[in-house]
């Protein structure tokens, strides 16, 4: 009898390098890997608004290309395009004299992100390449190596900061179905989650279908963990008797502090989330229909502001759920947050910051651990260029302060504007918890009514 063929392990991402691509300039080498050498779990990208945070989890999607055609060009910027498997997006590139324009990567494959080695040194690592025409004619050649299909199995499962529900049918999710197209356009349609579960709840009752039954206890323990932060104890479908659109009294409901509340009457937070993992897990499913647990199973997940509509208290604690959720998957997102940064030391998650120098973007990435710092501590470091944690009033009230303190003679006015400033400062808490915070607040009333001598009054 001959053997069952065995296909391709699944293969992470150990770094992703890029030259004259939009804001990058000089090549710039981003690392996905731990200090030993395996890809990290997690990755969050930092980064101020336009220096290319974006531009990085596109650039990791077009290694899943199957062909590639030049597309045009202008005087500012080169394009090209890849066709994806149900569209065409393009990379725009720097016009910089004769340099290189490249997209690279290098991969590690294994079973798990746990477990996995360096790819065979014979085999070539992946790249994407445009350059100035070799035989002198006006325009540019291309150099693709995406031979590593033979070598590894991965798809990456893309959102964007859109993660709006989208239009779908009730129709599973097809094998071709683009993974990343919410990272392209904030209007590509994501899975309706209600519509899921109703289908789901259908094929449960009418055809006693096992593997439904399991998919559909994986997806309601995925979401209730993630959500418990929102004290969401439970879901539930209301369905009629075929699935359909319209009907009022159909969909999902979760089960909150105040009742039981329809999805589509539930914050923008609860929402984001319920769609994009529910259209993560469905992707699983198609993928891995063998699995006893798809959402284990080996996959790469991009997500664009991580952050988006959720509470400070969501964005502390999201990371580590969605790591015990989905044990074997290397999610790279960016974020803007530094409770996100805060969080990211109890997943062990690498940390990038993007910053601008000049007309290009570079990479930083020997950054201080974190791990134990306060959330002010980070925000006023270079996680975050150094921004103030204080109020604006309160900045401007210290740098007045500070004038008048240097001068050497203070008119009569200025004296009393010093002891408002004074007074203001003062009353400033410094403490960051609530039981320091109310410490200061006693200390304050209990210094008012002191006397000149120290005695209450």
């Amino acid at each position: 009898m001959a053997a069952k063929p065995t296909s391709p392990p699944p293969a992470y991402f150990l770094s992703l390098s890029l030259e004259n691509v939009r804001s990058f300039g000089a090549k710039q080498t981003i690392s996905f890997a731990r200090e030993d050498g395996r890809p990290a779990q997690w990755t969050i990208i930092l980064g101020d608004n336009g220096v290319g945070k974006t531009t990085v989890l596109r650039s990791i999607t077009h290694f899943m290309a199957r062909k590639e055609t030049v597309s045009y060009s202008n005087k500012q910027e080169i394009y090209f395009s890849i066709n994806f498997p149900t569209n065409t997006e393009h990379i725009s590139f720097r016009q910089d004299g004769n340099n290189l324009f490249t997209i690279s990567c290098k991969l590690a494959s294994g079973n798990s992100i746990k477990n996995t080695n360096a790819i065979d040194d014979s085999v070539p690592d992946p790249f994407i390449q445009l350059f100035p025409s070799v035989s002198g004619k006006q325009g540019y050649d291309i150099a693709v190596n995406l031979v590593y299909k033979e070598y590894y199995d991965f798809t990456c499962y893309g959102y964007g900061a859109g993660r709006t529900t989208g239009n779908s049918t009730l129709s599973e999710t097809p094998e071709t179905a683009d993974t990343c197209a919410s990272l392209f356009d904030d209007r590509a349609d994501l899975l309706n989650p209600e519509e899921w579960f109703l289908f789901a709840d259908y094929r449960m009752a009418k055809d006693q279908d096992p593997l439904t039954t399991q998919n559909f206890n994986l997806i309601k323990a995925a979401l209730l963990k993630v959500m418990e932060e929102g004290e969401v104890t439970d879901l539930e479908v209301i369905a009629p008797s075929l699935p359909g659109r319209g009907s009022p009294r159909q969909g999902v409901r979760f089960k909150t502090p105040y009742g039981w509340v329809r999805l589509r009457d539930m914050s923008l937070g609860y929402q984001t989330l319920v769609v994009w993992l529910t259209d993560l897990a469905d992707k699983l499913f198609v993928r891995y229909p063998d699995s006893k647990n798809p959402l284990a199973e080996p996959a790469i997940v991009l997500i664009d502001e991580i952050d988006l509509h959720l509470h400070p208290s969501w964005q502390r604690k999201l990371l580590k759920s969605l790591s015990e959720i989905f044990i074997n998957t290397q999610f790279i997102a960016t974020a803007h947050s530094p409770l996100v940064v805060q969080a990211a030391g109890d997943v062990e998650a690498n940390v990038v910051v993007l910053r601008r120098e000049g007309d290009q973007t570079v990479v930083v990435q020997d950054l201080p651990d974190v791990r134990r710092w306060r959330v002010e501590q980070i925000l006023n470091s270079e996680l975050f260029d150094d921004t103030s944690p204080l109020s604006p009033q309160t900045e401007s009230d210290l740098t007045r302060r500070n004038e008048l303190l240097l001068k050497k003679r203070l008119t009569k006015a200025e004296k009393a504007e010093l002891a408002e400033l004074e007074e203001a400062v003062a009353t400033q808490p410094t403490g960051t918890s609530r039981p320091e915070r109310q410490a200061e607040d006693l200390l304050a009333r209990l210094a008012r009514n002191l006397g000149p001598k120290g005695i209450l009054q």
